[in-house]
């Protein structure tokens, strides 16, 4: 955990060069990157050297930092997990209000439990942060980012929260065109969680805003 964040980007490197190695020369490449894929992602192309034959990134609830990542699992704990695990503690109530109550205290104390985890480790990892910060990591750029990316984001994410992405996107000025903010409205009818399964919950237009960005770009070669 206390590296975590600060060599992934050799693991995309790695695949980009064996996609150059095994492909025809030149073939336009795509990165595609979903919640710590999608930072991990971007900190490539911050970090490698500019490289013609990458086209475009598309930028799938993501996070700026991998350190705003340590309260997902318990949020995850207390929206989902629990919720449905600890019936058993309460089986013989048959009072629908008493389980809601106790699920969502066993759910509250198991989000609190991270988020104390991740303030007493935050002093061990709070060195790197600007070394893992995409924020400061595009302001130390000797260079302009000049990759295309597609943003794709649900309002309501509360694993990943939006407004980071959103503040990313702006300070990059990203094309409106290029900005899905997905509103809640959209996948009310699907109880499953916000965060990372817009290419489910949206498929069809998940397909056709990618298809659309990716021959935008080809359209410029």
């Amino acid at each position: 955990l206390h590296r975590y964040g600060l060599s992934e980007y050799n693991d995309v490197a790695a695949a980009i060069n064996y996609i150059k190695s095994n492909s025809a020369q030149a073939t336009p490449i795509f990165l595609h990157g979903l919640c710590a894929g999608a930072y991990h992602a971007a900190n490539t192309l911050i970090t490698l050297p500019p490289d013609d034959q990458i086209k475009g990134l598309i930028f799938d609830s993501g996070f700026t930092n991998p350190l705003n990542s340590m309260a997902i699992p318990g949020e995850y704990c207390k929206q989902k997990i629990i919720p449905g695990k600890c019936a058993w503690l309460y089986s013989e109530h048959k009072d629908k209000a008493k389980t809601r109550y106790l699920s969502i205290i066993m759910g509250a104390l198991a989000a609190g439990f991270f988020r104390v985890l991740g303030f007493c480790i935050y002093p061990f990892l709070k060195p790197q942060t600007e070394q893992l910060d995409l924020f400061a990591k595009l302001k130390a750029m000797k260079r302009s980012f000049d990759y295309p990316i597609l943003f794709i984001h649900a309002e309501s994410d509360q694993f990943a929260k939006v407004a980071p992405i959103k503040e990313l996107a702006n300070q990059l000025e990203t094309d409106p065109e290029n900005c899905w903010w997905i509103p809640d409205a959209q996948k009310k009818e699907d109880p499953r969680p916000e965060h990372a399964l817009n290419q489910i919950k949206c498929k069809h237009e998940y397909l056709v805003r990618l298809r659309a960005f990716i021959d935008k770009q080809l359209a410029k070669c």
